[in-house]
């Protein structure tokens, strides 16, 4: 919206002043391109600033690209000359002629055997993957994180605009987005605390309006609009996640068909036919570690399997004649692209390699062109371990990897209750195969344990230090707990206590925005401290290891507690666009009985910190190392393990003129 009262404004200007100026000129044209898809008006648009204003090379520069990619949207040959043009006449303004020859290069690949390409065209999109390709290949949706708007980048020029304007990620976030099929509107899910809804939106920013809303619905997760513009399809978590539809919501009505019913791990990466008869979807085996490939009819007519293997696949789309479905799989060991012909929903004889190691992608689309867009998550992350002067937060001992052999894929270390073991959760092969490493702090030792459950969570040992709770999610059942014998490494049934103060007396839980403290041998049961019940929580609760006060991260306030009292004191309150890592992130803890020990996250960065229990000034520690989270203290108050890597990076890349492609 920002944007088009700037264009008016220009436009405005432009009227009362007779003249215009290249750059008032410019944007008009850009205004009929983007907001209106009249893309004849904006060829002539860009053809005037040219013949007004050719000497003006940033100016024109830019006239002559989004030349060649209207051109390039209507299939003109005359594309190619446009871009060539900005190679020729404008070899100062260098970022415009490095996307012309990014999209002569792609306009360059015939589409016949040995042809086909990969090329990356966003270097970091700042960890939005959950978007899509507009059908003519103009535009990717995305999230802005540090505002938690709605996006929109261009994917000819580079540009980066808002679609939504928030002040801050507090106003709420886009997630899962996609393009209507004639690329003028946006679905979208949009989140607050504990709540989502589905929108609809204009390119341009207006109209705006609440497609789906349901407070007893947790989570929307938008896939796709239907060929015709008439529907999206998504999946609706409720319960807790241990119940997810996969839904059709009319666009006209919000009217909700359930299509299917299921448990979690859920439906995924929904994808219509091109003619909307036919819909894939991937979907957990038995096992729910690995999913398998589903087809549906839309008219609920048929649902069966597409592609049934051990391995992990999912779906990537279609092509754009409908004859073929596009899926991912690990079966050769690394995640691939395959495809399978498709007739009336069945297969049609054996899938087909198109291009081996792709990693770990999310699909974000096919274009009409048979062009597939996909996104590419990339983090190197270990445990480290250090020591530190709990008096004066100096580093004693400087950060150490704990894995020698396997790194880059190791996260969530957890002392044992005698100090003498570190568990830590092990990643390899793309995500695909968890484990968890029991390490000997003394010998160096490792006991590795690979449980094959889906969605490993390492979350925390057993107070006796007879082994480990994990988290896993199963089919049918919604998250579940198990317990990891430390020996045996053998699965049984498990919980996670309540945090407990270390002299055993007192037990801890949150529960409707209150903090309740239980008194163990009584089983008397107080309140301790209360939250805003309108807008709660995001907790880390933890006791101090004398037994007389608990640190507790609630939203954005550090606060001590005293045992049994209750007896409150703010420490310190957050910034706006800051907050604590996450609870199981190690978001607060005791270094001493004095000190506390935190994380707090700035956008991508995290920071860790230090503050006095009976407070004062925060101190910044700086342990020489990025992206410190999942903070534990040792027993012994000295050493401390945390997880620090990349922080994670994202690339969004373009397959190519593979259609006619059967193996690469």
């Amino acid at each position: 919206m920002k944007r088009i009262l700037i264009l008016a404004a220009a436009l405005t200007v432009v009227l009362l002043s007779g003249a215009q100026t290249a750059e008032s000129l410019l944007g008009a044209a850009i205004h009929q391109e983007e907001a209106e898809g009249n893309l004849t008006a904006a060829i002539a648009g860009y053809k005037k600033v040219l013949a007004q204003y050719g000497s003006n090379h940033a100016v024109a520069a830019k006239a002559q690209l989004r030349l060649g990619a209207c051109y390039e949207r209507l299939g003109d040959a005359d594309a190619r000359k446009a871009y060539e043009s900005v190679i020729r006449n404008y070899g100062d303004q260098t970022e415009i002629v490095t996307q012309a020859r990014a999209r002569l290069a792609a306009l360059g690949r015939p589409a016949v055997p040995g042809g086909l390409a990969v090329r990356q065209v966003w270097a970091d999109p700042g960890g939005s993957l959950m978007g899509a390709v507009s059908l003519d290949g103009r535009y990717l949706t995305a999230t802005d994180w540090k505002t938690g708007d709605l996006a929109i980048r261009d994917l000819t020029t580079g540009e980066m605009r808002h679609v939504t304007s928030n002040k801050s990620p507090a106003d709420g976030n886009a997630e899962f987005s996609a393009p209507s099929p004639d690329g003028k509107r946006i679905a979208y899910g949009w989140y607050r605390q504990q709540h989502g809804d589905l929108r609809v939106i204009n390119v341009d920013g207006s109209g705006m309006r609440v497609l789906y809303s349901d407070p007893q619905v947790r989570y929307v997760e938008l896939s796709a609009w239907s060929p015709d513009g008439k529907h999206v399809l998504g999946v609706l978590q409720k319960d807790h996640h241990q119940r997810n539809e996969m839904v059709l919501i009319g666009v006209s009505d919000g009217s909700v068909r359930v299509l299917k019913t299921g448990g979690f791990p859920h439906f995924d990466d929904m994808q219509f036919s091109p003619d909307g008869r036919f819909i894939l979807y991937s979907a957990p085996q038995q096992s729910a570690r690995d999913s398998d490939v589903y087809v549906m009819a839309s008219d609920g007519s048929y649902d069966g399997p597409l592609v049934a293997h051990p391995a992990n696949d999912h779906v990537l789309g279609w092509t754009p004649d409908g004859h073929y479905a596009l899926f991912s799989s690990n079966r050769t060991g690394v995640t691939s692209a395959w495809r399978i012909r498709v007739a009336d929903g069945k297969p049609q004889g054996p899938p087909e390699l198109i291009r081996m190691d792709l990693g770990a992608v999310r699909s974000m689309g096919v274009t009409r062109q048979g062009s597939l867009y996909y996104g590419l998550a990339i983090e190197t992350k270990d445990v480290y371990t250090a020591e530190i002067n709990s008096e004066n937060g100096a580093i004693v001992t400087p950060p150490s990897p704990v894995a020698k052999r396997f790194t880059g894929g190791n996260s969530r270390g957890q002392w044992s209750p005698d100090g003498d073991l570190l568990a830590y959760q092990a990643t390899r092969t793309g995500g695909d195969d968890q484990a968890v490493v029991i390490h000997e702090m003394k010998t160096g030792r490792e006991r590795v344990f690979a449980p094959q459950i889906p969605n490993l969570f390492l979350n925390s040992w057993l107070p006796d230090g007879s082994g480990l709770i994990v988290g896993a999610n199963v089919r049918q059942a919604g998250p579940a707990l198990q317990k990891i014998d430390a020996r045996t490494g053998e699965l049984s049934s498990g919980s996670v206590p309540n945090p407990q103060s270390r002299d055993g007396k007192w037990s801890f839980r949150w529960e409707a925005a209150a903090l309740h403290a239980r008194n163990v041998s009584t089983g008397e049961d107080r309140v301790i401290y209360s939250g805003n019940p309108d807008n709660c929580c995001r907790v880390s609760i933890q006791p101090s290891p004398d037994s007389t006060r608990l640190a507790a991260a609630i939203d954005n306030k550090l606060v001590v507690i005293s045992l049994p009292g209750g007896e409150s004191r703010e420490l310190l309150a957050l910034a706006d666009g800051e907050r604590f890592a996450a609870p199981v992130e190690g978001a607060v803890t005791w270094l001493g009985n004095q000190h506390l020990l935190f994380t707090k996250l700035k956008g991508d960065a995290s920071e860790f910190w230090r503050v006095a229990a009976g407070g004062g000034a925060a101190q910044k520690i700086d342990l020489g190392i990025r992206q410190v989270s999942e903070l534990r203290v040792h027993p012994d108050g000295r050493r401390i393990a945390f997880t620090a890597g990349s922080g994670g990076k994202s690339e969004v890349w373009v397959m190519e003129n593979f259609l006619s492609r059967s193996a690469q």
